[in-house]
């Protein structure tokens, strides 16, 4: 995850000795910055049903290597003579394979950590990706001057991320070892156990623990139904109503997706509005909200750890409370760039962005860790579903951006937008998410 932040934003870091060499516009980076976009759309729901399938650990790797050539193959475009065209597929190829990242971490997670350990792996894990963020954003420049120019610096990020696809490679266990894919709980649950040792409603288990295995199914209701998403299939009629979980789950990763993908790509324009005109002061206060995102993800995997192992509440109770705080901090962290009639001073925005992301990166403990509890062993699918909204909506965002911060509400009405679409996601959170099991691709059982 740390290469994949790093490739991603080395061609951001490295844009404009880019664009002097190829004599290209605005509109054209712009329409390579969407294309590596597109690309990643593209590829979400694929990339679910291939990490459910053969092991997200071993996709995430096939991914690395296949980004990594297309960041390699970069410098090839400066011998074709049509170097645009080269670069849109050259980005369009690499947003494909980096499509697999979100499914394939979200299918290990679910196969091989156990529940309430969840939330603490999946934030250090995106920690990671944001300290390579920070990380691209900071060593780009030095590395570009030391070793050249911009294509060297391709060729060794490019170079690094396919040395760790094939090393890391070699020494993966099989998809089948995973302990908590259906196979092996079931296979556990077939093993005769003693009546003495049968676990009981009085055991001292923290709930949401559940031995390690069992889902918040068994913690939301007492009856076994399951939210049926027939891919290419009928829903049945029982179990109908119960989509609307699914459609949550959608509009809450759109919100993420859209404050994420509107915050990583204006911060930079935004602090130039407010009169910082040093890009290597720009690139440093750009980097201070990632930096802050890693923080409070670790943090937020240890609070949740905490909150299920030390004081026993529910997955359910866990995910929520992290959930909320993704929601409503970045809620209030954008009100005081709203309400400042006469603007905000640089220091203001820098603590105000940065809280902003900071908080979000509470989700990883909430929803992302959720999709897992809900949908074992089709979380790489169910992710790939609802990120394909939430990139959809970034995109979105981004258009939507230019055309608000242009207009005579300025960037005060895009925070506004931002914030009421987070108030959104925490009404929808808690009026349509229960913690019944999801399963893709086959009917309910009745």
């Amino acid at each position: 995850m740390v290469l994949a932040a790093i490739h991603r934003v080395t061609f951001s870091v490295l844009a404009v000795p880019f664009a002097a060499e190829f004599n290209m516009s605005l509109p054209d980076m712009g329409l390579l910055q969407s294309a590596a976009l597109f690309g990643y759309l593209l590829g979400q729901i694929p990339a679910g049903v291939v990490a459910d399938r053969y092991g997200g650990v071993h996709v995430l790797l096939t991914g690395l290597a296949c980004w990594s050539t297309m960041t390699g193959l970069n410098p090839l475009a400066r011998y074709t003579p049509y170097p645009l065209q080269a670069l849109l597929v050259m980005r369009a190829a690499l947003g494909l394979a980096q499509s697999v990242m979100m499914p394939s971490v979200s299918a290990t997670a679910a196969r091989w950590v156990a529940p309430a350990g969840r939330g603490k792996a999946l934030s250090t894990i995106y920690a990671a990706s944001s300290s390579g963020t920070v990380l691209g954003l900071m060593a780009t420049p030095i590395l570009a001057q030391l070793l050249g120019g911009w294509p060297a610096c391709f060729l060794l990020f490019a170079g690094l991320g396919i040395a760790w696809a094939v090393g890391a490679w070699v020494y993966l266990p099989p998809p089948t070892a995973a302990p908590y894919s259906a196979a092996n709980i079931q296979l556990q649950e077939q093993q005769p156990i003693s009546a003495a040792h049968q676990p009981t409603r009085t055991s001292t288990t923290p709930r949401g623990s559940h031995g390690g295995h069992q889902s918040l199914e068994a913690e939301a209701m007492a009856d076994k139904d399951q939210v049926a998403v027939g891919i290419g299939k009928a829903v049945s009629a029982s179990t109908a109503g119960n989509m609307g979980q699914v459609v949550a789950l959608c509009w809450v990763h759109s919100v993420i997706g859209f404050g994420f993908f509107i915050l990583q790509s204006w911060v930079p324009t935004y602090l130039s509005h407010l009169g910082m005109t040093d890009l290597k002061t720009v690139g440093a206060l750009s980097a201070l909200p990632w930096v802050g995102t890693a923080l409070a993800a670790v943090l937020a995997g240890k609070l949740a750890g905490h909150m299920q192992e030390q004081r026993g509440w529910t997955a359910l109770q866990t995910r929520t409370l992290c959930q909320d705080i993704a929601t409503i901090g970045p809620a209030v962290s954008l009100a005081p760039l709203v309400i400042a009639s006469g603007g905000v001073s640089v220091p203001v925005a820098v603590l105000c962005l940065t809280s902003t992301l900071s908080l979000q990166a509470f989700c990883y403990a909430g929803f992302h860790a959720y999709v897992q509890d809900v949908a074992p062993d089709n979380a790489g699918r169910l992710l790939g579903i609802t990120n394909t909204c939430g990139t959809a909506v970034g995109i979105l965002g981004n258009i939507l951006t230019g055309n608000i911060a242009a207009s005579p509400g300025g960037y005060s009405a895009v925070f506004v937008l931002i914030g009421a679409c987070y108030l959104s996601s925490f009404a929808v959170w808690h009026t349509w998410i229960n913690g019944r099991n999801i399963v893709l691709g086959k009917a309910a059982e009745t």
